[in-house]
């Protein structure tokens, strides 16, 4: 063998051993985990926003099976729907580009791309999942069940937006049953007629709201939302009473949501006697929270006889701003219970306080839900109108 032959098979031998480069193919099929980390994630259910629909199951039939689709918000190929798109990930099968979709929504969301961007699918994803993460997160004793009482104020429809609601309570998580949603939105109070029809549907919410414990558990928690007349909030607490623990929650203006604050300073409030009567028996209460409520303002019928005393604020002027913390509300309700306890001993034999409130939401449901049952007063609760420029009663709450 010469030399030239030798390094000739060499170079042979090494061109044959020498590494051809690795061509990567991405696959179409999804690996099984990823996919089972996604209906996790959905908690099997479709998460275009709205839909919800649960994939697992037939949506006439009942039955189960698997009817959910895997959706690509970057295409898998780039001529698909957004495949084009600059947020194209590396991993084509990367679980943050990929939706647990039923049938409907995939073929919307693949037929009208142009409706639906990359930004605005990948905000559904997670929408949907982070619901989906703090309802299985929720532990029983964060449940609670959401009541809500919406009225016209001033002729306007009221309605309380339920994303509101969900960031108010949070981290508690309202039930999706039992609820209650009562809606006075077709009745007036400036209607004498209707202060029946008011409380009625107000007694077969409640009816309805705490006998549904015959199909579910027992109600074990409240989170209450009123927006409407005072009159009809405070007759809501007394029906709704206080042995059920609740949280009692008032819209606020400034920042137009219902979240509670967390100041540190919390307002204190305090009771007086503003007139001394002559007749043990009658005796007016203003809540001056609000606003002021003036002795000029209210009716002829509260004479000079009457005791009449004020809850108001301490250091500050009655306003809409008042009551921002669940604190101050706890400091109201402990003036209110002294208030109380003080008129048992100087009033032994009184019948029915003559109630004129300027308060916010939550203290005018706390003031019928403390009515203490066949040991308290009445409740005349009177309203303010502003065409006569005087309080007028509207309906007398008791608690028998």
């Amino acid at each position: 063998m010469t030399l030239q032959t030798t390094k000739s098979t060499i170079r042979a031998s090494s061109i044959r051993h020498r590494k051809s480069p690795v061509i990567r193919v991405t696959k179409r099929k999804i690996n099984p985990n990823t996919v089972l980390q996604l209906y996790v994630a959905a908690g099997g259910r479709c998460e275009f926003r709205g839909c919800n629909r649960p994939v697992t199951k037939h949506h006439l039939t009942h039955r189960n099976g698997n009817f959910g689709e895997v959706a690509h918000v970057v295409a898998f190929s780039k001529q698909g729907p957004r495949g084009n798109s600059a947020l194209r990930p590396v991993d084509i099968h990367d679980p943050h580009n990929l939706m647990l979709l039923c049938h409907h929504c995939h073929k919307e969301i693949d037929n009208h791309a142009d409706k639906y961007s990359v930004e605005l699918l990948q905000a559904y994803k997670v929408d949907h999942e982070q619901r989906v993460a703090f309802a299985t997160g929720v532990t029983k004793e964060q449940q609670t069940t959401i009541v809500q009482l919406v009225a016209r104020i001033n002729k306007q429809v009221t309605k309380i937006p339920t994303a509101q609601i969900h960031a108010a309570v949070s981290p508690k998580y309202p039930l999706e049953r039992p609820n209650c949603l009562i809606d006075l939105n077709s009745l007036s109070l400036d209607d004498e007629d209707a202060i029946g029809a008011i409380t009625r549907v107000i007694d077969h919410s409640i009816r309805d709201l705490f006998g549904s414990n015959l199909y579910t558990e027992p109600v074990q928690h409240l989170s209450v939302f009123a927006l409407a007349p005072i009159p009809a909030m405070v007759y809501l607490g007394c029906r709704l009473g206080n042995t059920v623990p609740a949280d009692l929650y008032r819209h606020h203006r400034d920042t137009d949501d219902w979240k509670w604050q967390t100041n540190q300073n919390s307002l204190q409030f305090a009771y007086r006697c503003i007139q001394e009567g002559t007749d043990q028996t009658a005796v007016a209460l203003l809540l001056s929270i609000s606003g002021k409520v003036l002795q000029g303002s209210l009716p002829s019928a509260i004479t000079e006889q009457f005791f009449i005393y004020e809850i108001a604020p301490i250091a500050v002027n009655p306003s809409t701003n008042c009551l921002k913390t669940t604190q101050e509300l706890e400091n109201f309700k402990r003036t209110y219970e002294e208030l109380r306890r003080m008129l048992f001993q100087a009033h032994p034999n009184l019948k029915t306080i003559h109630l004129f409130p300027a308060v916010p939401s939550p203290v005018a449901v706390l003031c019928g839900r403390e009515l203490m049952p066949k040991v308290d007063p009445s409740l005349a609760v009177y309203d303010y109108n502003k065409r006569s420029g005087g309080f007028n009663l509207v309906l007398e709450v008791n608690n028998l």
